[in-house]
């Protein structure tokens, strides 16, 4: 808004100046008019004096004195020269100054000379030396005259001439304020063009930086959902873990309490077999392996429900590990809750225990045993698979011996009955 108000102020002041050199223009025409016309006058005004002075000149040698055509040309000059006085004045008007009108000649010329009275006995010689003397005295008085307006057509030409410097003048300033007030303008119609572009320039930063601020907004509102959605997770997460975690527990403590049942089971049948006769052997021994059936029976049971409990903590972890990941570093220790203990064992003798079921890795000499049946004294032999023979009877290592009697026996030491020897 700014711009258009000097806009239109600068387009007022060069529409005034432009008033102003279109009138100096004509003043300048008027006064090319005026300083013509003047020239025009005075050369036609000095012909006519040196016409009207030869006439003159040649009348007054004669006794007729000045002719009737001599006084109608003064006539006529003095009516030219009051014609050509108005039309000066009107022409020089335009300057503001008005010329001084110069004496009317029709008050010299209007009336006719008047001859003094006469004798009428006078002679014609008289008459005619008379009006000599007053056509001399008439001749003088218009030469002065004339002598008079050349005087002032040349002041006006002087005049003229001054006014014509001085509107050149005011032209050449004028022309000198038109161009600075041109170049301002231009300037200022380059800075308003600079202006509108940095204008637009900034209007398309700010609505760049209105899209990336609703891009950031609405990539905000999303990761806030994703974290309370993984949030709701891995509450989700942990409790089922500590569900398993619990069921582990009350499994291992069943586990426990089996294994000692079986201890005491095992104590209370050596015991028996120790006492009863030697016909009852058999049927304890059916007894006893009817017990350590059901016994296998249910440790089987018992290691399909842990194996079970594993796979769902092997599962948990692999959800944990992902929810992990996708929560941006965001790092939860899952402590595992089951760890199947494997103990590996060297044993010095091979005699005390008989090996019902176990796979014997070919690298080394690495037997996992999955089954003891019960000891045996001085027994060296061990039960596998056909395609399988202990390298050496005396040298057995014992890995992830988690099955059977579940013993745990440190290297050279024997084994009896799944207990360590005192």
């Amino acid at each position: 808004m700014a711009g258009d108000e000097k806009s239109a102020a600068y387009s007022d002041v060069k529409s005034h100046l432009q008033n102003l050199l279109d009138a100096k223009e004509k003043q300048l025409q008027q006064a090319g008019t005026l300083g013509q016309r003047v020239l025009a006058q005075q050369m036609e005004l000095e012909e006519r004096i040196r016409q009207l002075q030869e006439d003159i000149g040649d009348e007054s040698g004669g006794e007729s004195g000045v002719s009737s055509d001599a006084m109608e040309k003064l006539k006529d000059l003095a009516d030219t020269l009051d014609q050509w006085e108005r039309e000066n004045t009107a022409l020089s008007s335009g300057f503001g100054k008005s010329s001084a009108s110069s004496p009317s000649t029709e008050e010299s010329t209007g009336e006719s000379p008047k001859a003094p009275a006469r004798p009428a006995t006078a002679s014609r010689r008289a008459k005619n030396a008379a009006h000599r003397a007053d056509d001399v005295e008439f001749a003088f008085e218009i030469s002065t005259t004339l002598r008079d307006e050349i005087h002032r057509l040349q002041s006006l030409l002087g005049e003229r001439d001054e006014a014509i410097q001085d509107l050149k003048e005011e032209k050449e300033d004028l022309e000198t304020s038109v161009e600075g007030l041109r170049s301002a303008l231009k300037q200022q119609e380059q800075n308003a063009d600079k202006s509108k572009e940095d204008n637009w320039n900034l209007e398309v930063s700010s609505q760049e930086l209105r899209t990336e601020l609703a891009t950031s907004l609405a990539n905000s509102a999303k990761l806030e959902g994703d974290v309370k959605r993984l949030t709701k997770s891995l509450a989700t997460t942990r409790d089922a873990h500590e569900t398993a975690q619990s069921e582990l527990a009350k499994t291992q403590t069943s586990l426990d309490e089996l294994r000692q049942k079986h201890e005491t089971d095992i104590t209370l049948a050596r015991e028996q077999f120790a006492a009863e006769s030697e016909g009852g052997l058999s049927e304890e021994v059916n007894r006893l392996q009817t017990l350590l059936g059901e016994r296998d029976s249910i440790i089987q049971q018992m290691q399909e429900e842990r194996y079970g409990l594993d796979g769902s903590v092997t599962a948990l972890r692999t959800a944990l590990q992902q929810m992990q990941e996708r929560s941006e570093g965001d790092n939860w220790n899952l402590e595992e809750s089951s760890q199947h203990s494997k103990s590996q064992t060297m044993f010095s003798r091979s005699s005390g225990f008989t090996i019902l079921d176990g796979m014997f890795n070919n690298v080394g000499r690495d037997l996992i045993v999955r089954s003891v049946e019960y000891w045996t004294e001085g027994s060296t032999s061990c039960v596998l698979p056909p395609s399988m023979q202990l390298p050496q009877p005396g040298a057995i290592e014992v890995i992830g011996f988690d099955a059977g009697y579940g013993i745990n026996v440190e290297p050279d030491q024997p084994v009896i009955d799944g207990h360590k020897e005192a």
